[in-house]
């Protein structure tokens, strides 16, 4: 079952042939995070694992000997498969740190332990980044793993500029696709940080528009994958099975464009979209520009209803010495006018679920 190095051979593993109620072969039920909506049980098999470890160690090399903290809880697929699993198939030491965020303990346990990888949101590098000012603190990083959220530029450059000879490996995935689906080479991510990659080994996508066609490069559409990591179903729920799987390709319920080199750009969510005086308006979109404006630390952009306008922007910003005006002429300046915000409201902070995303 393992080589020379000590690492087990995945391809060697076989399924195991027990089934969930709904007579899947179903290893385990994820449930997703339940941002919008009622979490639904993703029934993940082990096939399903074992194609997703396979792949990420395509392109993820590590081995027995880097140490990787884990200081998310193990219930998000991320976590476990590209972080918890991975690490014990490719012999890793695993570092557990369960304590409340605060990047000055982070960075002595990292040094302490001699970690090689983290995994995490981009919040989370960013508040690194921004709060830990001693570099030599973490000069054990190697790799870092960039997950749950959509990368922005300010985020990257924080990133790069804090840590400028660690591999930066931003990825995209989802639950239901076991999660991993997209990885972006290091070599290119500070060229294109906003990017999440191509997709992985053994993985398919297609990017397809509202008449059900695929678009060209540039086309903003709804992104489908497809392999061998795509979920066997909702546990319990063939509805919601039969609205997102079809002929084997999963509907991520994202939306993206591919550029003419082959890169992924995630848009934002279908289920987030605004639609503004007739305009779409993609949150994540304005959430990345104000995200540049000095001294914000989280941004939040929802649609709201509204007689007038169909749907209103309402924009959460926290951080230090805000000022609405000020905000809001910031955004005069970058924002096209459908883009601009109805209302804008400082808060104390942005809130989030246990994964780390804006709830």
């Amino acid at each position: 079952m393992t080589d020379d190095s000590g690492e087990i051979e995945i391809s060697k593993l076989k399924e195991p042939t027990f089934e969930s109620s709904d007579n899947y072969p179903s290893a385990l039920i994820m449930y997703t995070s339940g941002t919008t909506g009622i979490p639904k049980g993703a029934m993940i098999t082990e096939q399903n694992i074992l194609s997703n470890l396979e792949s990420i160690g395509d392109y993820f090399r590590i081995d027995s000997r880097d140490c990787i903290m884990i200081a998310r809880p193990l219930y998000p697929c991320a976590v476990l498969t590209g972080e918890f699993l991975m690490s014990i198939i490719r012999g890793v030491r695993i570092v557990f740190h369960s304590g409340e965020f605060n990047p000055i303990v982070w960075s002595n346990k990292i040094e302490r332990e001699y970690v090689t990888v983290l995994g995490g949101t981009p919040t989370l590098f960013f508040n690194i980044s921004r709060l830990v000012k001693k570099k030599e603190k973490i000069q054990s990083l190697r790799k870092i793993v960039v997950s749950g959220e959509r990368m922005t530029a300010t985020v990257a450059r924080e990133i790069h500029n804090f840590l400028p000879d660690v591999d930066v490996y931003s990825v995209y995935g989802l639950t239901e696709a076991s999660p991993r689906v997209t990885y972006f080479p290091p070599a290119l991510f500070v060229e294109n940080s906003e990017s999440c990659g191509f997709p992985i080994k053994n993985v398919q996508v297609r990017i397809i528009d509202d008449d059900g066609l695929e678009t060209c490069p540039g086309g903003i559409g709804e992104l489908y994958v497809k392999g061998d990591n795509v979920m066997a179903g909702y546990y319990k729920n063939s509805d919601a099975t039969v609205r997102v799987l079809n002929d084997g390709w999963l509907r991520t319920g994202d939306m993206a464009y591919k550029d003419s080199k082959g890169l992924i750009y995630i848009k934002g969510r279908r289920d987030d979209m605004i639609i503004h005086a007739g305009m779409n308006v993609y949150p994540q979109e304005i959430e990345s520009v104000v995200s540049e404006y000095p001294g914000i630390v989280g941004v939040l952009v929802q649609g709201v209803d509204d007689s007038r306008y169909g749907q209103k922007i309402v924009m959460y910003v926290s951080g230090e010495n805000l000022s609405v005006q000020d905000i809001i002429a910031y955004c005069r300046q970058r924002l096209p006018s459908y883009e601009l915000p109805s209302e804008i409201k400082i808060i104390d902070e942005i809130p989030r679920n246990g994964s780390g995303k804006t709830i």
